[in-house]
C-alpha cells in the first residue's frame, strides 16, 4: 500500500527537514545581513553627515536650514510682527516686500521639506522673539507636508527649536535618526561628507556655527530671505526649464508611489499650532502653495489632485473650531501666475512669488495688517 492511498499515515508523517545545507545558508545569509547592517550604521556615525550623531570627525556636508534659520532669528535687532512659515517653495517671499504693501516687519521662517512640526516650533520662536506680543502669521502649506514622515535631524538637534517639542516627539524623533543611520541613502550622503570634508569644498560646520549658507551657493538675507541657492545657479547655466521641471516630476512620481496620505500625526500638529496661534489672538493665513500646471497635469491622476481635494476638505473642516484665512493658490491662475516663472515643477521665481502675494494681500488684507 502506498502512503498516497492513506490519508492517515500521510498526515502523521513528520515535516520536511531543510538539508544541513540550507540551514548554514540560511543562517550565513542572516549573519551577513546583520554585519552589512552593522557596517553601514558604523560607517554613517562615523561620516555624521546631518551632524546627528555628533561625532564631529567630518565636517556636516548635508546642512539643515533649521539651525540657521533660528540663529537669524536670535541675531534679529527687531521683533517681527509677521511671520512667514512654509517649506524651500516658501523661501523666496520677501519680508521686504509684504513690509511694503502691509507695514507688517517679518521673517521668513520657511525651511526645505517643512512640516507642521517645523512650523510649530518657529511660530512658538518668534512669539518669544516678540515677547509674546501679537504677530500675524503667514503659513505657505504644502499638499505633501501632511504626510507621514519622520522629524527633521536639523530640528531635533537645534535646541532652541526642539524646546518647543514634547519629549516624546524627540525621543521619537531620534530612533527615527538612528535607524536613518542604517539607510544606504544615509550611505550616499556619508561619502559626500567626507569627499567634501577632504577636497576642502565644505568648511568646519560640524559643531552647527551661526552660518547663513547650508552650502557653497545658498545665502540667506538677515530677515531669513534665501536670497540666492542652486536654482539661481542653474538659471545662470541656461539650464532649461523644461529639464528641470522633468527631475521635480521625476522625484514627486517617487513620492506619490509611496503613501502620501494626510497623517493623523501632521493633523494634530497643525490643529495645535493654529488653536495656540487662536489663542493668542492670531488669525493665520493658509496658503497651500502653487504648482506648475505641467506638475498638475502629469501628477494629479497619481495622487496630486485627490489629495489637494482631501486637503482642502480637512481643513474646511476646522473651520467650526478654529479660526484661519483658506487661500488655494496651487493651481497659478486663482492670481494669474505665469509657467514660465518657475524653477522648477514647485518652486517659483520671485517674480511669480510677488504676484501670489499681491493675491494674498488683497484676499486677507484684514489679517495682514498691523494690530493696534
Amino acid at each position: 500500500m502506498r502512503v498516497a492511498d492513506n490519508p492517515e499515515l500521510a498526515v502523521s508523517l513528520p515535516p520536511r527537514v531543510p538539508s544541513g545545507g540550507a540551514r548554514r545558508f540560511l543562517v550565513g545569509a542572516l549573519c551577513g545581513g546583520v554585519l552589512l547592517s552593522g557596517s553601514v550604521g558604523a560607517f554613517n556615525v562615523l561620516a555624521d553627515p546631518y551632524g546627528y550623531a555628533g561625532s564631529g570627525l567630518f565636517a556636516v556636508a548635508i546642512l539643515s536650514d533649521r539651525p540657521i534659520k533660528a540663529c537669524l532669528v536670535q541675531r534679529l535687532s527687531y521683533a517681527p510682527s509677521l511671520a512667514i512659515l512654509g517649506s524651500s517653495r516658501a523661501e523666496k517671499v520677501e519680508p521686504d516686500y509684504l513690509k511694503a504693501r502691509t507695514r507688517l516687519r517679518g521673517f521668513n521662517a520657511a525651511v526645505s521639506s517643512a512640516t507642521p512640526d517645523d512650523a510649530w516650533a518657529f511660530a512658538n520662536l518668534l512669539h518669544d522673539k516678540a515677547s509674546g506680543a501679537p504677530q500675524r502669521v503667514l503659513w505657505f502649506l504644502d499638499i505633501e507636508s501632511m504626510r507621514a514622515r519622520p522629524v527633521n535631524p536639523g530640528l531635533l538637534s537645534t535646541p532652541s527649536l526642539s524646546r518647543y517639542l514634547a519629549r516624546s516627539t524627540v525621543v521619537r524623533g531620534a530612533f527615527q535618526g538612528a535607524l536613518s543611520m542604517l539607510s544606504w541613502r544615509t550611505a550616499a550622503d556619508s561619502w559626500k561628507t567626507i569627499d567634501a570634508t577632504l577636497t576642502g569644498g565644505v568648511g568646519s560646520l560640524s559643531h552647527r556655527s551661526c552660518t547663513i549658507r547650508t552650502n557653497g551657493v545658498t545665502e540667506y538675507a538677515p530677515d531669513g530671505y534665501r536670497r540666492f541657492d542652486f536654482h539661481d545657479v542653474a538659471v545662470r547655466r541656461g539650464t532649461p526649464l523644461v529639464r528641470s521641471i522633468g527631475k521635480t516630476i521625476a522625484e514627486y512620481r517617487a513620492i506619490y508611489a509611496g503613501d502620501t496620505r494626510l497623517a493623523r500625526s501632521a493633523e494634530r500638529r497643525f490643529e495645535q499650532s493654529v488653536s495656540t496661534l487662536n489663542r493668542w489672538h492670531v488669525r493665520p493665513v493658509i496658503v497651500l502653495t502653487p504648482v506648475h500646471p505641467r506638475f498638475a497635469r502629469e501628477l494629479g491622476p497619481l495622487g496630486w489632485t485627490r489629495r489637494r481635494v482631501e486637503l482642502v476638505a480637512y481643513l474646511r473642516s476646522l473651520r467650526p473650531h478654529l479660526r484661519f484665512d483658506l487661500l488655494d493658490a496651487s493651481e497659478i491662475r486663482s492670481f494669474h501666475g505665469r509657467p514660465q516663472d518657475f524653477y522648477d515643477g514647485v518652486h517659483m521665481k520671485v517674480a511669480n512669488v510677488r504676484r501670489l502675494l499681491d493675491w494674498v494681500v488683497a484676499k486677507a488684507h484684514r489679517d495682514l495688517t498691523p494690530f493696534s
